[in-house]
Parts: structure tokens; C-alpha cells; sequence
């Protein structure tokens, strides 16, 4: 009666899975979210159709953080990972970016909640073993993208803004239990392998492959 409106906002994009059930049934005027892609995909026919479904950037950085995605990147590689700390797929990937492009830095980032478990830290372990150029890293994500041209991550939100801060990101889709996601619809978003991951970033730079 008094004019008011209820706007919301989706803090991550939903990449793990398809249907959330905390997701399916949310009514608001007004909503925003990072990209319409899962919702075109999995919850146009669920949703209220009087929402107001409004495409953003990512609503953690500042306008000020957002800039620096204007900045020149050096053309290390940032490697970020959590849920897959545990797959066998996300050491080789670490290691053979490591091992295919000795010259450069592979930074290694692993969610706060994730890195002093004991997965965690056999992760770092087995993925810097021997190797001189793999570095674990802890400053925040926003800093991180600052540090690399090309980010590979498992499925999480931060893959999706290293795309809005001017990165090649990538997906990790490594995993032999997970079920299909959003991020497999985006041609070429994803890389099974290290080798895979190594040959987009040289069809990258030799211009054989137009990042999508």
C-alpha cells in the first residue's frame, strides 16, 4: 500500500549443481544476479514471472577494485581451487601447467574454509612437490586476479568474476562424479586436463583460439 518494493541479491552464481532447492521458491520485485545463465537454464519456469530478473557484476567489489580490471596482467597463471582439493585431476592440472610452462609462476589459491584442513594442506603438498614454480598464495581473490592473465578454478562463483575482471578463466571439470552444470554450456569454458588447459592458454597466445 505504501509504494514499497522487495529487491534482492543472489551473492553467487550457482555452478555446482543445476536446481537448488533453497532457489526454487524465492519471490521478490526485483532480483539481481551475476548473469542470467542459470536462470535461462534451470529456474525461468519456476520463479515468480513477476520478478524483475536484472543481470549485474559481482556485488563484493568495490567500483574502485573493479577498475583494476583495466590493469595489464603479467602472464602467470592463478590456479584456484576448494571443493576438488580432493581429486587426484586438480593436482595433475596444477602440476602440469607447472611443468608445461617452467618460466612462469602458478599461483596457488585454496578457499580459507578449505586450506588448513588436512585435505587442504596434502593438497598444497602434492601439488608443489618438486616443483619451483608453484606458489601458494593467500592474499584475496580480487588481489590474486591482479597477479595472473589465466585462471583456471574448480566450480565455484570466483571463476565466473575472474571472467568480469579481464582474466582467461576457465573451469576445472576434473571431477569423474560430477553431474552436469551451468558452466559446461559455455563453449570452450571448460578443460579436462592439464594438458587441455596448457594447449588453450598457447592457442591463446598464438591466436589459433579466440578466447569466448
Amino acid at each position: 500500500k505504501r509504494g514499497g518494493q522487495s529487491w534482492g541479491v543472489c551473492h553467487s552464481f550457482l555452478t555446482f549443481g543445476t536446481s537448488y532447492p533453497e532457489f526454487r521458491h524465492i519471490s521478490f520485485d526485483r532480483y539481481y544476479v551475476l548473469g542470467l545463465g542459470f536462470y535461462n537454464f534451470y529456474y525461468r519456469n519456476v520463479w515468480n514471472q513477476d520478478i524483475a530478473v536484472v543481470s549485474s557484476g559481482t556485488f563484493r567489489a568495490s567500483r574502485k577494485v573493479f577498475k583494476q580490471r583495466l590493469e595489464k596482467k603479467p602472464h602467470d597463471i592463478l590456479v584456484m581451487s576448494s571443493c576438488f582439493i580432493v581429486e587426484s585431476g586438480q593436482v595433475e592440472l596444477v602440476r602440469t601447467l607447472a611443468q608445461n610452462f617452467p618460466k612462469r609462476r602458478v599461483l596457488l589459491q585454496i578457499k580459507n574454509s578449505f586450506i588448513n584442513s588436512e585435505a587442504g594442506q596434502s593438497f598444497i603438498s602434492a601439488c608443489t612437490l618438486g616443483l619451483k614454480n608453484v606458489f601458494l598464495e593467500t592474499d584475496g581473490i580480487y588481489s590474486l586476479l591482479r597477479k595472473a592473465r589465466y585462471v583456471f578454478s574448480d566450480p565455484s562463483t570466483a571463476v565466473v568474476e575472474a571472467v568480469q575482471f579481464g582474466s582467461y578463466a576457465m573451469a576445472s571439470d576434473i571431477s569423474p562424479t560430477r553431474r552436469p552444470g551451468i558452466l559446461r554450456e559455455i563453449p570452450g569454458f571448460c578443460v579436462n586436463s592439464g594438458n587441455q588447459a596448457s594447449q588453450r592458454i598457447r592457442d591463446i597466445e598464438s591466436g589459433k583460439w579466440q578466447y569466448p
